[in-house]
């Protein structure tokens, strides 16, 4: 069917079409074209519910905007009972006006009422330069995506989008300037796509009016478990009876429900986000300076919602200044102070930040802004990281607990010996978050730390970190300091920048290497004697012992140094490797002995007669 119209007004009413045989034309199913000096068209009950097969789209309708001059010209397009199933289409229904949306047909509008677009192979609805308003829509079970580019839509009474496919795409696309307001009760169940698993926003605006709005189900490939919004986009919910539901969305990457990337989230009403999942940001993910702001009443519950890594409940880097405010830093910029709260409960991340990463809502300018949120019911495994962001210092640990207070820490040790100390990295209040710690030292003539040791990774509790010391002096200072691809990025001028303490200290006292030990300068750590070394002897200086062979007896001796013998007598000595401090000798041997060789008894006991053995006698001999 074409319709072509260009002069004269009238009425136009298509009553009763239905497509009874599958088809293969090679063009649009319906193509209405028409002028706007018209003032009315009505086209009812259409259906194609067969495999139609057109080239171009199934439902086509074109707009000449051959201005009169007369800015006050109303015109209406009434679509009324529209059902397309099983489309074939390039296109369920495409709506366009030749001019982009202007001024001059803001009254120009495009009615769709009882509609329903269900089982199409390709997209659902295209729409461009136009002011549309759809009444009880539904677009179930399709394989393609709703656009709208630079134009306005109201939808109302029930709108449902459910169990849709367009995972290489978008479901529902709003891009270049356009704004689409839901008014009465909508639905997103079980969609998915690549970017949004519900709606794609791209320079555009979303408005939800007191209103019972439910996310529930749908699937990003990408971010945007259900709604995925960029390049300034804005996201606006207004009245105080609106009620809107996320739960069950997922993401792969992020934003479990919503995913915001330097947009707007103006929010009102009551929000609660159930359930979602994304890698990072369960819930919400905000980042390149989106922000959260309320202009009335807002209540924000975020509960057992789930990141692989970063924030369970929201994720959020530093966010920007959308206006003049001193809100700085702070994801959440709300215009009420009294009138937000943002609670969470039981979420979790595998990394760090089980209720919130990110959005430094600690330096925020605002007056006590910190009150609005509520992480009293955030009882989780993670403990040590229910808050936390990029690292900012790095704190040591007692008994595996992170005890930020304490800066620095005095060591005394051998050089050449390795001494562990537990540590940590965090983030804003003082949350636990995974980093690479890297160890620094004001010497440039050698290496102070083990190469192998420099960089060492912390996971999300108190970790062991190990440092083999090779030094010529007395003492060393250790900085431990997060390595500089972890440092969070500053805002120039944020006071932020004055609270950062990247680094701890480990004051190092070099002592003089023990008993069987001599200094190599070579290598600048405390090494086994020569003389040991020829008789096969093992040396530890982190134990601060050697390992005899067998029988050997070793001693130093003032004079002669060290002396090895490899057969003791008899059986005075210890028949075995033992490992022992030069220091106390006598625990070469056997049988309570003592002395050079072994050769004589522990003072207070003496010898059993016919035997190597010594013990300490009492009184009860006398009896003998």
């Amino acid at each position: 069917v074409q319709i072509v119209s260009y002069n004269g007004k009238a009425d136009l009413i298509i009553d009763n079409m239905t497509s009874l045989t599958e088809s293969s034309l090679q063009v649009p199913g319906i193509y209405m074209q028409y002028d706007i000096n018209y003032e009315w068209f009505s086209l009812f009950n259409i259906k194609l519910v067969s495999e139609s097969y057109f080239e171009g789209n199934c439902v086509q309708i074109i707009g000449y905007m051959r201005w009169s001059g007369n800015d006050e010209l109303a015109f209406n397009f009434d679509v009324t009972n529209v059902t397309i199933a099983k489309s074939r289409c390039a296109a369920a229904i495409t709506a366009y006006d030749s001019h982009s949306l202007g001024i001059w047909n803001l009254k120009h509008i495009l009615d769709f009422s009882n509609i329903l677009i269900s089982d199409s192979h390709y997209d659902i609805f295209h729409t461009s330069g136009r002011r549309m308003r759809l009444y009880k829509a539904k677009f179930l079970t399709n394989n393609g995506s709703f656009v709208v580019s630079n134009g306005i839509i109201d939808f109302y009474e029930t709108t449902i989008f459910e169990s849709n496919n367009a995972i290489h795409d978008t479901i529902f696309l709003i891009s270049n300037s356009s704004e689409v307001s839901f008014h009465k009760r909508t639905n997103f169940i079980d969609n998915k796509a690549y970017q949004g698993g519900a709606i794609s926003l791209n320079s555009s605006r979303l408005h939800l009016y007191n209103n019972e709005i439910y996310f529930a189900n749908n699937y990003a490939a990408e971010s945007g478990g259900a709604i995925y919004l960029k390049q300034g986009s804005l996201l606006l919910v207004l009245g105080l009876q609106t009620r809107m539901y996320f739960g069950g969305n997922r993401a792969n990457n992020y934003g479990g429900a919503i995913y915001s990337d330097n947009s707007m989230l103006s929010l009102n009403g009551s929000i609660q986000f159930f359930k979602n999942s994304a890698d990072n940001g369960g819930a919400i993910s905000l980042t390149k300076g989106s922000i959260i702001k309320n202009d009335d009443k807002l209540t924000i519950d975020i509960d057992l919602n789930f990141a692989t890594n970063y924030g369970g409940g929201i994720y959020a880097d530093d966010a920007g200044l959308w206006e003049a405010t001193s809100y700085h830093n702070c994801f959440i910029q709300p215009r009420v102070s009294t009138n937000c709260t943002v609670s969470f409960e039981g979420n979790e991340a595998e990394v760090a930040g089980s209720a919130l990463f990110g959005g430094w809502i600690d330096f925020c300018l605002s007056q006590n802004i910190t009150s609005y949120f509520n992480f009293s019911y955030q009882s989780t495994d993670s403990e040590l990281s229910v808050v936390s962001s990029n690292p900012s210092r790095i704190c040591f640990c007692r008994n595996s607990v992170p005890d930020c207070p304490i800066l620095s820490k005095y060591i005394k040790l051998f050089p050449g010996q390795t001494f562990s100390i537990q540590a940590v990295a965090v983030g804003q209040r003082f949350g636990v978050v995974p980093a690479i710690i890297r160890a620094v030292t004001d010497t440039r003539d050698y290496d102070v730390v083990n190469s192998l040791q420099k960089f060492q990774d912390t996971g999300r509790n108190c970790t062991t970190l190990k440092y083999t010391i090779q030094s010529p002096r007395r003492e060393e200072i250790l900085k431990l300091t997060v390595d500089k691809h972890y440092i969070p990025k500053v805002v120039q001028g944020n006071h932020l920048d004055n609270n950062i303490l990247l680094e701890v200290n480990v004051t190092l006292e070099l002592k003089n290497c023990s008993l069987g030990f001599v200094f190599d300068s070579a290598q600048n750590i405390c090494a086994c004697h020569p003389d040991l070394l020829k008789a096969g002897v093992d040396c530890n200086i982190d134990t601060h012992t050697i390992t005899r062979k067998s029988r050997q007896w070793i001693h130093v001796s003032p004079i002669e140094g060290i002396i090895v013998h490899n057969i003791c007598p008899l059986d005075y000595c210890l028949n075995k490797d033992l490992a022992l401090n030069l220091t106390t000798p006598d625990e070469q041997c056997a049988f309570t002995r003592s002395g050079i060789l072994c050769g004589k008894c522990q003072e207070g006991s003496s010898q059993v007669l016919g035997t190597s053995k010594c013990s300490f006698c009492s009184n009860t001999w006398l009896l003998l």
